[in-house]
């Protein structure tokens, strides 16, 4: 992931890597790769606990990286973090909004560029409506909705399973035999229209741009996202 990231950048990407805190065999290991991503004049990065049932290493949670210092030391200035809208498979809904207020505090205190990338979904409302939760926790960090790319159903409901957004996929399945043959376009395209008009509506969101997941069809959305920049679209 390391080596990709450095390629990307080379390439005149602008990378950021996404370090799953649980995969993270010793400190040691957390030190190399930062001075590698230093090097490659790469400054920021995704901070996510990962999947693993039990820590590879010394970290189980994002918070113990944060507070070795490491980061900033290192150079990485700008950190996202996860957020979870329909809650996760792993953790319970308490520790997930106490998690989500140390972290925010933790930027304030520190003065770290800090901002929340959400899990994909496909129910718009579900975000609306945690932002304005966490808003009330006094969570001030900017948000990247996550939203899924050009994949067909069938992948986006094995990642929605995956990804604990099984109740957001359930909508999504309940429309499918009228999405038809723009499967593929749909969800996304009703999504970009939906949080457009939220912000339009509330100036007050703290919603500053989409995180696409492209489930391995980067290419695809790639070439839809740069359609819809130029114009080529229909609402």
């Amino acid at each position: 992931m390391i080596g990709l990231a450095e390629r990307l950048e080379s390439m005149g990407y602008r990378a950021i890597p996404h370090l799953a805190v649980r995969r993270i065999e010793s400190q040691a290991q957390l030190g190399g790769s930062l001075v590698r991503l230093r090097s490659a004049g790469i400054d920021r990065a995704l901070l996510i606990a990962g999947d693993l049932p039990q820590p590879a290493g010394p970290y189980d949670n994002t918070m113990q990286v944060l507070e070795t210092g490491l980061l900033p030391m290192h150079g990485v200035n700008t950190i996202g973090i996860a957020g979870h809208p329909e809650g996760s498979r792993f953790v319970g809904p308490t520790m997930l909004r106490r998690a989500l207020q140390d972290k925010a505090r933790f930027a304030e205190d520190t003065g770290m560029r800090m901002y929340v990338v959400t899990q994909f979904g496909f129910n718009p409302h579900s975000v609306t409506a945690w932002e304005k939760a966490t808003a009330s926790d006094g969570v001030e960090l900017p948000i990247h909705v996550g939203m899924a790319g050009m994949a067909p159903l069938k992948q986006l409901m094995r990642y929605a399973v995956r990804c604990g957004v099984s109740a957001s996929a359930r909508l999504l399945l309940g429309r499918a035999s009228a999405l038809s043959k723009h499967t593929r376009l749909a969800a996304v395209d009703e999504l970009v229209v939906e949080f457009a008009r939220y912000r339009l509506s509330s100036p007050e969101s703290r919603i500053v741009r989409a995180h696409f997941y492209a489930f391995g069809g980067v290419e695809r959305t790639a070439r839809w996202l740069k359609s819809v920049r130029s114009g080529q679209f229909d609402i």
